[in-house]
Parts: C-alpha cells; sequence; structure tokens
C-alpha cells in the first residue's frame, strides 16, 4: 500500500467515525451539502426522515450540479 492509498483509508475512517459519532442529531429533514454522489444518503436515511443532497458543478469530483431527494 502505498501513503496515497493509506492517506485515503484513514480519512475514510475518519470521515466514519464522524459520521457515527453524531448520529443521534440526524432526524427530521437532513440536507447534505456537497453530498456529491450521495454515497450517504442510505445512512443518513436510517436516522432522518428525509435525505436532501445538495451539491455544485465545477465541484472537485466532477460532476454536474445535482439535487437529490
Amino acid at each position: 500500500m502505498n501513503i496515497k492509498d493509506y492517506s485515503n483509508w484513514l480519512v475514510r475512517k475518519i470521515g466514519k467515525e464522524f459520521l457515527n459519532k453524531y448520529s443521534l442529531y440526524y432526524k427530521g429533514v437532513l440536507v447534505d451539502l456537497g453530498c456529491g454522489e450521495a454515497k450517504n444518503k442510505d445512512f443518513f436515511l436510517r436516522y432522518a426522515n428525509k435525505y436532501i443532497g445538495v451539491d455544485w458543478n465545477n465541484s472537485l469530483h466532477d460532476i454536474k450540479a445535482v439535487l437529490v431527494i
């Protein structure tokens, strides 16, 4: 495993720990700003009643602006 793979793994691990730590606060309508491809939608819907994912053009992942409901 090279250093880039390791750092990506570490970022994902820290992000997952953060999401789980604050899951008690995911209630009602959850708006995910900068959702990218909305990869966390199913996770959030385990706690929130509704999910709205928002992203914009020219972001790092190079997808078009999106609104996921």
